[in-house]
């Protein structure tokens, strides 16, 4: 290990800790001085980054007419990024589900799922608090859907697995 002052491209100077051999050290500080940037400029540089994306995601939700986010503006840029990606394979889900639903037919007792899965998306567009979509961040659409008819259609469900163990 050895600590070095390094002149980095942003032009600040940092010292820094490198670890390796004496020509891994020596490339190390090259791409620094180089390419590097110290620690304040690489964090600004990435909170500008993560500004642009929220930007972009909060345009593309806007475009999609879901309501405007609440909570902190931190969880308001992180969640317009989450729901930005979940939100088409939501809508691609729910579009293929009812299609799959009209094509079979509406079988007797089966009503229940046209409505469950139309009212599923009609209340997950109309989420705004941020922090449910961060606490759901690492749920994928079909999680969602499987969670809300659990809570509120387990009655349905456990009569089709019946009806499908007698089949």
């Amino acid at each position: 290990m050895a600590k070095t002052t390094i002149n980095h491209s942003c032009g600040h100077s940092q010292v820094v800790e490198l670890y390796g051999s004496l020509a891994d050290r020596e490339r190390k500080i090259k791409w620094l001085e180089r390419e590097g940037l110290c620690s304040a400029c690489y964090k600004a540089a990435k909170d500008q980054e993560r500004i642009e994306e929220s930007a972009k995601a909060a345009e593309a939700n806007k475009a999609d007419y879901l309501p405007a986010l609440e909570g902190t503006p931190k969880q308001i840029a992180w969640a317009e990024q989450i729901r930005a990606k979940v939100m088409p394979q939501i809508d691609g889900m729910v579009g293929k589900g009812l299609q799959k639903i009209s094509e079979q037919g509406t079988p007797e007792g089966s009503e229940w799922q046209i409505e469950a899965i139309t009212k599923w998306h009609d209340q997950i567009r109309a989420r705004n608090q941020a922090a449910w979509w961060i606490e759901r961040r690492d749920c994928s659409a079909q999680e969602l859907l499987t969670r809300h008819l659990k809570a509120h259609y387990s009655d349905q469900l456990a009569a089709r697995n019946m009806r499908a163990e007698v089949a």
